[in-house]
C-alpha cells in the first residue's frame, strides 16, 4: 500500500510539474493584425526575386531586378494602424512624401490595402510577420530602361 501512494505522489508531482511549465508554444499565436500593428513601423530591407511573368522582349536578369526595386523603395517606411490605416513614407529620401491608406487582413498570410490615389485594391499574398520581420509577396510592373516586364518576388521589411 505504501508503495502505491508513493507511487501516485511521483505521478502527481510530475503532472503538476508538467502543467506548470510553460512553453513557446503553448503561447496563443498573435493574429497578422496584432503582429503588423504592434511595431512601431516596418523598414525596408530587400527585395528577393522569385519569377518574371511577363519579360515582353527584355533582357532582364535577377540582378537587374532585384537593383532596380532595392534601389527605388531603399528607406521606405510602413506604418499599419490598429484603426486599418496605414501610412508609408521613406526615411533617407523626404521629398518622396508620405502616402495614406487603409488596410485589412483577409486571412492569416493575405492582406488588401486600398490606396486613395489612384483609387485601387492591391493584394499582398504570402504574408509572414512575427516581431521582427515583415515579407510579403507581390506581383508588379517594373521598368528597365525603357522595358515594362511583369515580376513577382518577396519584400522584407525589418
Amino acid at each position: 500500500m505504501k508503495k502505491t501512494t508513493s507511487i501516485w505522489k511521483a505521478i502527481l508531482i510530475i503532472l503538476v510539474f508538467l502543467t506548470s511549465c510553460s512553453s513557446e508554444n503553448d503561447n496563443t499565436q498573435l493574429s497578422i493584425e496584432k503582429l503588423l500593428t504592434q511595431k512601431e513601423s516596418w523598414t525596408f530591407d530587400h527585395y528577393e526575386h522569385i519569377k518574371i511573368v511577363e519579360g515582353g522582349n527584355s533582357n532582364f536578369t535577377k540582378e537587374n531586378i532585384e537593383n532596380q526595386i532595392n534601389s527605388t523603395i531603399f528607406g521606405q517606411i510602413l506604418t499599419f494602424i490598429e484603426n486599418g490605416e496605414g501610412i508609408n513614407g521613406y526615411t533617407f529620401v523626404p521629398d518622396k512624401g508620405i502616402e495614406s491608406w487603409k488596410w485589412k487582413a483577409i486571412d492569416n498570410s493575405t492582406i488588401e490595402v486600398n490606396f486613395f490615389n489612384p483609387e485601387k485594391n492591391v493584394i499582398y499574398e504570402n504574408v509572414n510577420v512575427n516581431n521582427d520581420k515583415l515579407i510579403y509577396e507581390f506581383q508588379n510592373e517594373i521598368d528597365i530602361d525603357g522595358v515594362i516586364g511583369i515580376i513577382y518576388g518577396k519584400y522584407i521589411y525589418k
